[in-house]
């Protein structure tokens, strides 16, 4: 690949690394029997990086562009269902990589030792297919050389090996993925994947090339920076795994009307349907008897709670009126209190349960070691608890379960591949995607280095 990246790769490595690297590219399919529950890509939040995640990347296209019909509802193949010692590579998995030109070879200025090594950019294998330090390396460029000015070199490499270790998981997982996927292909639905590519490349020429191909080439790079036969990657790559998880993955998710249930009454979840009333409340305070006639008398004058909760008579959040307010566990304002014990003092929350939208408590007084406080609470208005009965929070409720068994089974099944393939996801241990990772990181070292 003749790029500047490319260029970059003519770094001085140590004897040590040489031989790691020749070793860990001999051996793609070692350490079998090794496996490791340990994730290398980050699985947050109902964000978790998953086969979906994989779809919707290798798919994305500009605005506009013709979404890729589905290649068929066929029955798979028997053999797809036979584990498989060594996971096939896809045609289309070889043909990415075989776009990467061989790898280069370049001779370094002599270290001090006097001796003058030769690196090899290739860093590994895929079931017999060469991995590149560009492949990698390339599209994390800019993070890098960003840590590389602000990270000492001990941080720059356990972020680097964090950052680099995602990016090698990923591309091992997207082959061996979509050689799975391809293979659990009938030769119907592989003759039905050729006739919607080809139409969704006459509909591209037709958009963006008005009949021609290299002016649609042209066109597309410049309007979404993909052209045309990478858009049509993108878009078969889609189809098969929006295929393969439809026929393999989602069959495995079921949801009975006893776990629909179990979770409507859950009591992390019973409040989110069933809400209790809420009440905006605005609070005066004050502990002097003066301070606390001025109020009385400004009340009886007909003047509005917020107007004199807003004098220095009161000592309750004066700029704002006596307004209350509480804030969630996300550190969200909530201006509608829900409950009956508001107040920390009984008297307190006897006095608001009695008052209706509108309505102000007279004085209550509030006796602490010997002292009294005088209060005065005002229901500004009421927000009724709408509740969600369990028929109308069926559908979503059962949606939220199989998302939740999708990612799991994803999860479970990633696992497998990896094993099945004769790689190990732990890359603290001793395995090809360790050592690769391990190289990588050491020419990302020696390219960008980290601040001394």
């Amino acid at each position: 690949m003749q790029t500047s990246f490319a260029r970059l790769l003519l770094v001085l490595l140590a004897p040590g690394l040489l031989s790691g690297l020749a070793g860990c590219s001999s051996s793609s399919a070692a350490g079998r029997g090794s496996s490791s529950t340990a994730a290398v890509a980050s699985t947050s939040g109902g964000a978790d990086a998953g086969a979906r995640r994989s779809a919707s990347s290798a798919a994305a296209t500009a605005d506009g562009e013709p979404k890729p019909a589905a290649v068929g509802d066929d029955k798979q193949s028997a053999a797809a269902d036979k584990p498989a010692a060594e996971t096939p590579v896809s045609p289309e998995a070889k043909k990415e990589f075989d776009k990467l030109q061989p790898p280069t070879i370049v001779a370094t200025a002599a270290p001090k030792d006097g001796n003058t090594i030769t690196v090899n950019a290739m860093i590994g294998q895929i079931n017999g297919r060469a991995i590149y330090a560009s492949t990698v390396l390339e599209p994390l460029e800019g993070q890098l050389r960003a840590w590389a000015g602000t990270l000492p070199q001990r941080e720059f490499r356990g972020a680097a090996a964090k950052l680099v270790g995602e990016r090698l998981y990923q591309i091992v997982f997207d082959t061996l993925f979509l050689g799975e996927a391809e293979r659990h292909l009938s030769e119907e639905e592989r003759f039905g994947l050729k006739v919607n590519l080809r139409m969704n490349r006459e509909e591209l020429v037709r958009r963006y090339g008005a009949g021609s191909e290299p002016r649609a080439d042209e066109e597309m790079k410049k309007k979404t920076s993909k052209g045309l036969e990478e858009t049509l990657n993108n878009i078969r790559q889609s189809m098969l795994i929006r295929k393969y998880q439809d026929d393999v993955i989602l069959p495995k998710i079921t949801v009975s009307r006893r776990d629909v249930e179990r979770f409507y009454f859950d009591a992390a979840n019973y409040d989110k349907y069933n809400p209790k009333p809420g009440r905006k409340i605005r609070q005066m305070r004050t502990d002097g008897e003066v301070a606390a006639g001025e109020i009385d008398k400004q009340l009886a004058a007909g003047k509005s709670f917020a107007e004199v909760a807003a004098t220095r008579f009161n000592q309750f959040n004066r700029d704002s009126g006596g307004l209350m307010v509480l804030k969630d566990a996300k550190d969200k304002e909530i201006e509608f209190i829900e409950g009956e014990k508001v107040f920390g003092p009984a008297p307190l929350n006897d006095a608001l349960l009695k008052l209706a939208a509108g309505q102000h408590s007279p004085r209550i007084a509030v006796t602490t070691s010997g002292k009294d406080t005088y209060y005065w609470l005002f229901v500004e208005a009421l927000s009724e608890g709408k509740r969600v009965p369990l028929r109308e929070a069926q559908l979503q409720i059962e949606q939220q379960i199989r998302g939740v068994q999708y990612v799991m089974l994803e999860q479970r099944y990633r696992k497998k591949l990896f094993e099945d393939a004769g790689y190990s996801v732990d890359l603290s241990a001793s395995n090809p995607l360790a050592e690769m990772n391990r190289a990588l990181v050491e020419i990302a070292l020696n390219i960008y280095g980290g601040a001394k």
